[in-house]
């Protein structure tokens, strides 16, 4: 293996914000800009995200789970949430894929989903035509912040460990990734954090 390789999260880092839509999402149903954020961070909360990550449930138990917690309808409760018109992509860094992957840089997705079975929250956004590599966690039956999932990503990706730059939005998994030897940059959608992956991908 040799020469940079460049994996990306999905929800956050090539579409707009996700925690700005969960925010806007809650606003617009009558509740607080925080509640999916609390909902998901109770146990039965977490538990259910993790399993459904994983592929060891299906996406409809995370999606009842978090309607009970919300107080809201469970049917469709997902596509209502991160649909592509609630979720666009970010055109700055799907523009830096292009650019990289036409420079000969091998690039990948690396995206926990919320399970499998129910709305893809991929339609849409024509992800092969921009990456070499898709991993998605419910199909591997491995999620991020796991470690194996970063090995995976990288070993389908051609690229070794430290010569992988990974981009995500939340810090966790960044912080697991540099764990693995790789430089990681975690995502907020400020500019100065685009060039940061240029410069490490070589790229600028």
């Amino acid at each position: 293996m040799s020469g940079k390789g460049l994996l990306l999260d999905f929800g956050g880092v090539m579409t707009s914000s996700l925690v700005g839509r969960m925010a806007e999402f809650c606003v617009e149903a009558g509740l607080p800009p925080d509640a999916i954020a609390n909902a998901l961070r109770t146990e039965e909360g977490r538990t259910a995200l993790a399993l459904a990550e994983a592929g060891r449930a299906p996406q409809r138990d995370l999606e009842v789970t978090l309607a009970r917690q919300l107080g809201l309808p469970d049917e469709g409760l997902i596509a209502r949430l991160l649909d592509l018109d609630a979720m666009p992509p970010h055109a700055e860094m799907a523009d830096l894929v292009r650019r990289a992957r036409a420079a000969g840089i091998p690039t990948g997705l690396l995206s926990n989903s919320l399970g499998g079975g129910g709305y893809d929250v991929y339609t849409g956004y024509n992800l092969p035509a921009l990456f070499d590599v898709i991993v998605i966690s419910h199909e591997v039956g491995l999620r991020k912040p796991e470690q194996p999932i970063f090995k995976l990503a990288a070993d389908r990706l051609g690229v070794a460990l430290q010569d992988c730059v990974f981009v995500d939005d939340t810090f966790a998994n960044v912080r697991a990734a540099r764990a693995m030897g790789m430089a990681a940059v975690h995502f907020t959608g400020e500019p100065e954090q685009l060039t940061e992956v240029e410069r490490l991908i070589g790229l600028a």
